[in-house]
């Protein structure tokens, strides 16, 4: 627990006995409309299920889905991290209206089977993972991932990543900045996030 509480990113917040509401390891991935990115990952993979929009299309109409696959970055937005990964996603995409936005978790519960909210399950190595089986092109899938906040820190670390070109950025946010405010950019709003080396600036 100890080690755990001080470096989160090396092990799993359940062995480390970590308090879990609003810091745990998390992501968002980023799929490119256009070229149904997205749908091919249920292609070549073999997984516990169909993507989502296929679970719900059997019950419900394509805005419907939309609605519903939104409740989730709600949830998470209510927490700090949630907020964070929000910000990110101007960093990570040139225009989110271009990409459908899914949770790390349900992504992570579709491929794996299992996710129980930790980020771990849901990182860079699953994205490694599925680019070995789909080949995506650049641009057509990203991904944020938040390291959850270590014990006597003010920060959190980001990563965003390409599929095909891999790590593009990577830095912190402080937890404090999220705190205090809103879970939406306004307009011309710019994030408080500092990458490591200029990143996308």
């Amino acid at each position: 627990p100890i080690l755990g509480n001080f470096r989160p990113d090396l092990i799993s917040f359940l062995p480390s006995m970590r308090y879990y509401a609003g810091n745990w390891a998390t992501s968002q991935w980023y799929f490119r409309r256009d070229t149904g990115s997205e749908a091919k990952l249920d292609g070549p993979i073999t997984k516990a299920a169909k993507t989502l929009p296929v679970q719900l299309g059997k019950f419900y109409e394509p805005d419907m889905n939309e609605v519903l696959l939104h409740k989730g970055l709600a949830f998470r937005s209510m927490h700090t991290h949630g907020r964070a990964l929000v910000g990110l996603t101007d960093r990570a995409v040139d225009d989110v209206e271009n990409y459908d936005v899914r949770e790390g978790e349900t992504i992570s519960g579709m491929i794996c089977g299992y996710n129980f909210g930790d980020g771990h399950f849901h990182n860079e190595k699953l994205l490694a993972s599925v680019q070995s089986r789909v080949g995506y092109k650049p641009g057509e899938l990203r991904v944020v991932t938040l390291e959850s906040q270590p014990a006597a820190n003010p920060i959190q670390r980001y990563r965003i990543f390409d599929a095909a070109d891999g790590l593009i950025e990577e830095g912190t946010v402080k937890v404090a900045d999220m705190v205090v405010r809103q879970p939406w950019l306004g307009v011309g709003e710019v994030f408080p996030a500092t990458p490591d080396s200029g990143g996308r600036d």
